[in-house]
């Protein structure tokens, strides 16, 4: 009887809430705040889930960089042997810093079915080291975040596994309490694009994965929210969310993508700020 009262005077610490999980296939692995869905085939997460707040954000538990397999996984997660001597990163995706509220959600966000191959340039600087901390300050103001690959023009494979370097990845923000949300796509290879520039409608992101991220919403706010890629009532300066009065307008004056769809018609998204291509379309 007291060990029954104790497990339920200590499990709510580590209870957070998982109100919007994406669908998609995958084996889906759940642990204290991450939830994931595991692809075998590319030996990765398709997508990463958690929902922000300053417990997480704002905690005292610092990174071990305790790396090691996920045991939660049936067919076995990527191993250590799999990123040595590879050159790449053991790339966060859900990042730790996001993690701080308890011991066992850092602990755990070192599995390596949190981990994608990335190259130390992206890791730990430019557009994706200043998305990730972004987010982390945006947090504070209780956001749910989806991260993860996109496994289109992939960059190869490593280690004996044949874990798959994606070519690039991606974040969804969806900020409830205002009813925004954002999306963004940051390619691996070194680009000269402003953080904004990486803005993308959410839906273009599930087209691209196969993911649908928001199912739980209400259909027509789902739409609006998926269709949208303004940056108004985010501020990117500090990375901190700012009045919703207040606009910092991220991709104004852009003009529509040059680019051809496969039926032959000029593409409806925005080129890229300074040039005539979308993302899809800059190469």
């Amino acid at each position: 009887m007291f060990r029954f009262l104790l497990f339920f005077t200590f499990f709510p610490m580590f209870l957070f809430a998982q109100r919007y999980l994406p669908k998609s296939s995958g084996e889906i692995i759940r642990h204290s705040v991450l939830t994931l869905s595991y692809i075998e085939e590319h030996e990765q997460a398709a997508w990463v889930y958690y929902e922000s707040s300053i417990d997480l954000t704002q905690g005292t538990f610092t990174r071990k960089d305790n790396f090691r397999e996920d045991n939660k996984v049936s067919s076995h997660s990527a191993s250590l042997t799999d990123y040595a001597n590879s050159g790449y990163d053991r790339g966060h995706l859900a990042p730790a810093q996001d993690m701080k509220a308890t011991q066992i959600s850092m602990s755990e966000s070192f599995f390596l079915s949190n981990m994608s191959p990335q190259l130390p340039s992206f890791n730990r600087g430019g557009n994706w080291r200043k998305l990730e901390d972004a987010v982390h300050n945006w947090g504070r103001n209780n956001v749910v975040v989806v991260t993860g690959p996109v496994f289109q023009n992939n960059l190869g494979v490593i280690g004996i596994n044949q874990v798959t370097v994606p070519e690039s990845f991606y974040k969804v923000v969806y900020w409830p309490k205002a009813k925004k949300m954002l999306g963004f796509i940051v390619p691996q290879i070194s680009n000269k694009r402003s953080l904004q520039e990486c803005i993308v409608p959410v839906d273009v992101i599930e087209r691209m994965t196969a993911i649908d991220f928001f199912p739980q919403l209400d259909d027509a706010l789902e739409k609006k929210l998926e269709a949208d890629m303004v940056s108004e009532g985010w501020d990117f300066s500090q990375g901190k969310v700012v009045s919703t009065n207040t606009k910092v307008t991220a991709m104004s004056n852009t003009p529509q993508c040059i680019g051809k769809t496969k039926k032959g018609t000029q593409c409806k998204r925005k080129a890229s700020q300074g040039g005539k291509y979308c993302y899809q379309h800059h190469n």
